[in-house]
């Protein structure tokens, strides 16, 4: 039902990608959540201990007390009541020893709980998604390294050319 991306930035802090959500009201309130409450260093398991400890998490059964564990003020609780969660995976991205951040899938509602076969399988998942983000990474640090030699170059160029122009006058 919930799809959410967290990347380990370079100076300690969490950025939270735009989630993905079952239906536009869900999507929407946890759009309101990441936007007013920023992910915080927690005791308890959460996205920031898989980062700093490269073990995924399986909730298989969110009730009111981890809730309010997790919650940052009344208004954050009753926001995060709302969604209705009821089970979660917090899987590591994690490649060539770096860990990028986290992939969270979340059931809401009636539905099943995640289970431990779901734990595995969210786990290869993203470990694939780390690999494709190191990838499409390397390509843009790749582009930019092109981009930089071009560009020197073309000064080079234009330096040689008043050079010769300076030389002749």
């Amino acid at each position: 039902d919930i799809c959410q991306i967290h990347f380990n930035q370079q100076d300690g802090t969490v950025r939270t990608i735009p989630p993905t959500a079952s239906t536009p009201e869900l999507g929407a309130t946890l759009s309101a959540i990441a936007s007013r409450y920023p992910i915080q260093q927690s005791p308890r398991p959460s996205v920031t201990s898989v980062i700093a400890n490269r073990d995924s998490i399986l909730m298989e059964k969110i009730d009111a007390d981890l809730l309010r564990d997790y919650s940052q003020s009344d208004e954050h609780l009753e926001m995060l009541v709302s969604l209705k969660l009821r089970s979660s995976i917090i899987a590591h991205l994690i490649v060539q020893g770096e860990a990028m951040g986290t992939l969270t899938l979340s059931t809401v509602g009636d539905g099943a709980p995640f289970t431990v076969a779901d734990q595995i399988f969210v786990e290869e998942l993203a470990r694939q998604a780390a690999q494709g983000m190191y990838k499409a990474r390397l390509r843009e640090e790749s582009r930019i390294e092109t981009d930089l030699r071009l560009l020197v170059q073309e000064r080079m160029e234009f330096l040689a050319r008043a050079s010769a122009i300076l030389a002749g006058t």
